[in-house]
């Protein structure tokens, strides 16, 4: 995305999904424009929605717009920059603000503070203010305060926030609309390092799936450099892959429309790409993308970059961080950085209503699974069940509902369970052999692997071994490296505890020893499997289970001590317990997932139904050892 307007309800500020989606805009950069929406409810406080900006997500707020009261009551919005009043109506109303007028004194105030505060984040503006215009606010040309708010946005130093109600009040919106235009930048301007090291060559990333009944898969693709044009072969190179040829399409709602070519800085949507996943980088072909990052490695930040790195420096465009280099084998491709799904919490068995819908259940699970990467699909070898990963119950209904609706699939549910991890807290040296005969002259093909795994904390999901050969080895064949790491992500996806995944392990390959003639790359999988399945054995598991981040909101009158006794009770740690605005108290508290069940109930009881529940993934903790052992006997059926 080249700019971001967040939305927030006046009533609330900023919650706890906002915080995650924010942590997106805070990794790539994005410049942003706030509307704090939904003025005219009762409840609502514009100015502590404002200052939730500021405390929560570390923003510098610069309001534009705010809500004009008459008697108490929302009457409309001022637009501090343009100096004019819109009434709250259904119509668009807007008038010039009579200066002797009480909107008249509203708008003298926030101009005033309006330019004082830009004044405090943009020397230039500064100087102008309080050098041509003598510190007049209301003598500085609208113009004038347009171009530092885009500077600011364009160097994420501050953010400029409107107000306004959509349903009440449709016209308020306009500003918003103003300042993505004015504010926000442009494709050219905001994706210029990538322009700088591709040039006129293909870049684009993959940051949707969908599915049509007549199309088949369909990615939505947005085009960084260079063309994407109509029955080409795309090279994808987070995959190591090519694929086509592809068919264009623009989207004008929800139709398509065919098209020969999509320039850069567009929206494309692309079928004939089979393997593309969300987050995936496409470029025109291996070659090229060999070139470009031999250019990259060899002039590191080029001219033309270094141009770019100036630039950034003023407008804060994400520069060599927005690529990363993925390895294939022997091979590197350059990659985007693509789009972090959240890893799921829960899991439950899923069966289809009987076996004569089999394929068409698959086939569905499948399809959602591509177009939802918070989703995850696994099947258990033991009891031959369908797996479904998932974020939550409402996550889970969401997947149930498209099953039924879109696929006519009355599936079977099983109840949810929490999705454990296992780590390990020792490193092991391993050694492993695996021998067969694979071909008719009754040849033995044998591979032995040593490895050597170790924890590393925060390491996170296995992606690929460290090749630690010694130097008289001969160069690992792409394909053998290949095949051990899929051995090694083999055995880390079922622990020795429970058969949960073994995250945050960093393995070393040390000596590969193979025999046999043309080995096959099966038999390399099966010893690496072999390896790191004995190693885990042997490195004391733990299982680590999954915490929430719990913001919790009393409202005025409601005893806190209760619920903080029953958060203690749930194993919960209490980070902070506070007044809040109006009289309110905010308990801010970590619990594992674990506990979650029925509190949502017993809080509504406890506060008779005056409190705000707030969640989120905080992380993951070691399982006490008590718990341990009550977790693995009760997943097991042990009394």
């Amino acid at each position: 995305m080249d700019g971001i307007v967040t939305v927030l309800d006046g009533s609330s500020g900023v919650q706890a999904q906002t915080l995650t989606v924010w942590r997106q805009v805070g990794k790539f950069h994005i410049p942003s424009v706030f509307f704090v929406n939904k003025l005219d409810k009762k409840e609502s406080d514009f100015a502590r929605s404002v200052d939730s900006v500021e405390q929560k997500l570390g923003v510098r707020a610069l309001v534009t717009t705010i809500p004009y009261h008459e008697n108490g009551v929302l009457h409309g919005v001022i637009d501090a920059v343009t100096k004019q009043l819109i009434v709250l109506s259904p119509e668009e109303k807007w008038r010039n603000v009579e200066q002797n007028s009480f909107a008249g004194e509203v708008l003298a105030s926030a101009r005033e503070n309006l330019c004082c505060s830009i004044s405090e984040c943009d020397s230039e503006f500064m100087s102008l203010f309080f050098d041509q215009y003598n510190g007049d606010a209301m003598g500085v040309p609208s113009t004038v305060i347009i171009q530092a708010l885009r500077r600011l946005a364009l160097s994420n130093r501050a953010a400029a926030i409107t107000s306004g109600s959509a349903l009440r009040c449709p016209a308020s919106v306009r500003t918003v609309l103003d300042h993505i235009v004015e504010l926000l930048p442009s494709p050219m301007e905001r994706n210029s390092f990538v322009r700088s090291l591709f040039g006129k060559e293909l870049c684009a990333l993959v940051f949707k799936i969908g599915h049509d009944k007549r199309k088949g898969k369909l990615c939505f693709v947005r085009v960084y450099s260079g063309t994407l044009t109509a029955n080409s072969t795309i090279f994808n190179s987070s995959r190591g892959e090519s694929d086509g040829p592809v068919k264009l399409f623009i989207s004008r709602s929800s139709e398509l429309i065919p098209v020969s070519s999509v320039g850069e800085g567009n929206i494309a949507v692309v079928s004939g790409l089979t393997s593309a996943t969300t987050g995936d980088t496409l470029v025109q072909s291996q070659s090229v993308c060999q070139q470009l990052l031999h250019q990259r490695n060899v002039t590191g930040r080029s001219e033309s970059s270094s141009s770019t790195t100036k630039e950034s420096s003023e407008d804060s465009t994400p520069s060599d961080d927005q690529l990363t280099v993925e390895s294939f084998g022997e091979g590197q491709n350059l990659v985007l950085k693509g789009i972090d799904a959240p890893e799921p919490v829960y899991f439950c068995c899923v069966e289809p209503p009987s076996s004569r819908y089999i394929h068409d259940f698959e086939r569905a699970l499948n399809e959602i699974a591509a177009e939802d990467p918070s989703m995850r699909l696994r099947h258990d070898a033991e009891t031959g069940q369908t797996i479904v990963e998932t974020m939550g119950e409402l996550h889970m209904d969401v997947v149930k509902n498209r099953l039924v609706r879109d696929y006519g699939l009355n599936v079977f549910i099983g109840p949810l369970q929490i999705a454990y991890r296992e780590i390990i807290t020792n490193s092991v040296l391993r050694t492993a052999t695996v021998e067969d005969v694979l071909d008719d002259r009754k040849r033995v093909h044998s591979a032995t692997l040593t490895m050597n795994i170790e924890p590393m904390e925060h390491s996170g999901k296995f992606k690929a071994v460290k090749v630690e050969l010694p130097p008289e080895s001969h160069n690992l064949r792409a394909e053998w490296l290949k095949a051990i790491n899929e051995g090694c992500q083999n055995a880390l996806h079922n622990g020795p505890i429970l058969g949960f995944p073994v995250h945050d392990v960093v393995i070393a390959l040390k000596a590969v020893t193979a025999s046999g003639g043309r080995l096959d790359p099966a038999i390399l999988s099966a010893c690496a499997h072999k390896c790191v399945s004995g190693a885990i054995e042997e490195a004391a598991a733990r299982l680590v289970e999954p915490v929430m981040l719990l913001d919790i909101t009393l409202e005025c009158g409601v005893e806190a001590q209760p619920i903080l006794h029953e958060l203690s009770s749930r194993r919960a740690e209490i980070v902070e317990c506070c007044g809040g605005d109006g009289g309110t108290t905010v308990i801010c508290a970590r619990l594992p997932l674990s506990e979650m069940f029925g509190f949502p109930t017993t809080l509504r009881t406890l506060s008779s139904g005056l409190a705000t529940l707030q969640t989120q993934l905080a992380d993951y903790q070691v399982v006490p050892d008590h718990d341990q052992i009550n977790i693995v006997n009760k997943m097991k059926g042990v009394k």
